[in-house]
């Protein structure tokens, strides 16, 4: 029960933040979604999924990288974690099922249960097979649902640690993150394409764990936490070379306003990611860091997760 307690706390506090509350007592309801109009330039292009934890929570689209919001899915309760395939399609993870919709489309056209109750953090879709990965934690502690293809029932896999955030990279290898509960260091684990069970990963270098994870195409990117650093650098994004058991931070990305306890997206040299401004997304450059390139304001809330839909 400790894990389920510690992260359903932790999750309930993190929307409560959001100005919202965290539903988990009923199964969600998908409906009322409004119809995402074209851009200013007549057509949908890229687009940027937001859960917000405001209530009733929801989920805004906007236009990338205009930021222009075009677009909600609403009443979907619980929303949390969120990941886009190489199609352009939307994975909505609810935390009983993960619904989905195509680049731009107004209703669901899919639905993914669950086989255990509890609460999901995060997905990720392999871009070689099409599987699905999601992050749950149950009463019997944390655990990676896997469906193959994105069908039917998944295989379940135990995590080593109480894990939140997942990727996958270019050779199907996933990869998840979280805490360490005694000290809340970054713990990182792999499970082998074809793999039964994780492998602990041994970092070069201690942090706190700071949210999400994503593979950049060369590294896995992880967003920490160093507490003893000055203010403008305490909140970094490792960029972690992985080899056996072995994990090598090769790079230390300073992002300036970066929110902590939050996901990210990562698109050619951009990186998209909340900030500590209330309702705020911003692009830094990637990997160089540093100040913000953009940000667009204006969001009822904050978005604490986010999936990138690239237009087909």
């Amino acid at each position: 029960m400790k894990t389920l307690t510690i992260f359903a706390g932790f999750a309930i506090a993190m929307l409560a933040g959001c100005g919202g509350q965290a539903i988990v007592g009923n199964p969600p309801q998908v409906d009322s979604v409004k119809t995402i109009r074209p851009d200013g330039h007549g057509r949908r292009g890229d687009l940027l999924y937001l859960p917000l934890g405001a209530y009733p929570p929801h989920v805004i689209i906007a236009t990338y990288p205009q930021g222009n919001m075009v677009g909600t899915l609403a009443h979907i309760s619980t929303v949390w974690g969120m990941c886009a395939d190489n199609k352009g399609n939307v994975w909505v993870d609810t935390g009983y099922e993960l619904f989905k919709f195509a680049h731009g489309g107004t209703k669901s056209i899919a639905k993914l249960h669950f086989p255990n109750s509890g609460l999901a953090t995060s997905c990720a879709v392999d871009p070689n097979t099409g599987d699905l990965a999601a992050i749950q934690l149950t009463s019997g502690g944390t655990v990676l649902n896997v469906w193959a293809n994105a069908q039917g029932e998944p295989a379940v896999y135990p995590a080593p640690f109480e894990a939140v955030a997942c990727t996958y990279d270019n050779s199907g290898d996933l990869f998840i993150d979280g805490a360490i509960t005694s000290t809340q260091d970054l713990a990182l684990a792999e499970l082998p394409n074809g793999g039964s069970e994780f492998n602990n990963i041994t970092l070069s270098e201690t942090s706190h764990w700071g949210g999400g994870i994503v593979w950049d195409g060369q590294y896995l990117a992880v967003n920490t936490l160093l507490p003893t650093n000055p203010r403008s650098q305490r909140h970094l994004i490792f960029r972690i070379s992985v080899s056996g058991s072995e994990g090598q931070v090769v790079d230390k990305i300073p992002l300036r306003d970066l929110a902590q306890t939050v996901f990210f997206a990562i698109q050619g040299h951009t990186l998209i990611t909340s900030t500590k401004s209330w309702g705020t997304i911003s692009l830094w450059n990637y990997p160089k860091g540093g100040a913000h390139l953009k940000r667009f304001s204006g969001l009822p809330g904050n978005a604490f997760g986010m999936a990138l839909s690239l237009a087909p």
